[in-house]
């Protein structure tokens, strides 16, 4: 009986490790998606030709978010 709680005690913990990685992995990518869309957004506002170039910087208290010229 002992055993069989220990085994599911070291069962339960390494699935939580586990997820905690895919939780990091997931805001990462949803991120990097989030940055692509403004820059495809961005980029159709420069070729639509009105603005020759310009600029783009979104920061907070922990650094530089977005950086990125256009034009």
């Amino acid at each position: 009986m002992k055993k069989i709680i220990l085994s599911f005690i070291i069962a339960t913990v390494f699935l939580s490790c586990n997820q905690g990685k895919k939780v990091e992995n997931i805001a990462v990518s949803e991120n990097q998606l989030a940055k692509e869309a403004l820059t495809r957004q961005l980029d159709s506002i420069q070729k639509n030709g009105l603005i020759n170039g310009f600029a783009v910087a979104m920061v907070n208290e922990n650094g530089v978010l977005y950086q990125k010229g256009f034009g």
